[in-house]
């Protein structure tokens, strides 16, 4: 069985933690622990720049109230490698 936030019963009434790994932690309704994470994993990340261009990728709430076949009209802010700057790099890597 996997881990998952259950609601518990405690003196003080329902709440709705779970335990993880030794830690307590706040589950948000009503979804419960669900959530998405990025993770990157590599050298000479500057995180400042991919944070930036992350936050570029956000929609304004005013944006979110426009159908998603309009977002697909707009312009990807992050930059999108050729394979040969993809292979360049990896050669890089290994020298």
């Amino acid at each position: 069985m996997g881990l998952g936030c259950v609601p518990l019963t405690n003196r003080n009434g329902p709440t709705t933690k779970r335990r993880v790994n030794g830690s307590w932690r706040q589950c948000q309704e009503p979804w419960g622990d669900r959530r998405q994470e990025l993770v990157f994993i590599g050298s000479k990340m500057d995180e400042v720049v991919l944070r930036s261009r992350l936050e570029d990728c956000l929609l304004t709430d005013e944006e979110m109230l426009f159908p998603p076949e309009q977002w697909a009209l707009w312009v990807c802010p992050l930059p999108i490698p050729t394979m040969e700057e993809i292979f360049a790099e990896q050669n890089e890597g290994d020298q």
